[in-house]
């Protein structure tokens, strides 16, 4: 069972548990719950077609960010990172016929 006492004696500097290791992944999980439903995610960041940039034939660059909850010294905190990501946009099946339909005249 978890209690809020795994937490704060992280927090007060204690060594870690198999309960506070245990404390520190739910509180994980639950910073990463909205984003993990509204987001397009890899393994460690969530990244929004809001504000992409296409640089050049189907590529493009979206924005993102990694998030994480890390117990100090009296406090929790939530650290926020920013990163970028290049991405292949999707084709359709009729795009992707013709320009394999090309690719072979070629």
């Amino acid at each position: 069972m978890l209690h809020i006492n795994h937490l704060r004696q992280l927090m007060s500097g204690q060594s870690s548990t198999a309960q506070t290791a245990m404390a520190t992944n739910l509180l994980q999980l639950l910073v990463h719950q909205a984003p993990n439903q509204n987001n397009v995610h890899n393994a460690r960041a969530y990244f929004s077609q809001q504000g992409k940039r296409d640089i050049g034939g189907r590529l493009g660059l979206w924005g993102g960010f990694f998030q994480s909850a890390r117990p100090v010294f009296d406090k929790i905190i939530v650290n926020v990172d920013t990163v970028m990501a290049t991405v292949l946009s999707a084709l359709t099946g009729l795009v992707l016929m013709a320009s394999a339909r090309r690719t072979r005249e070629l």
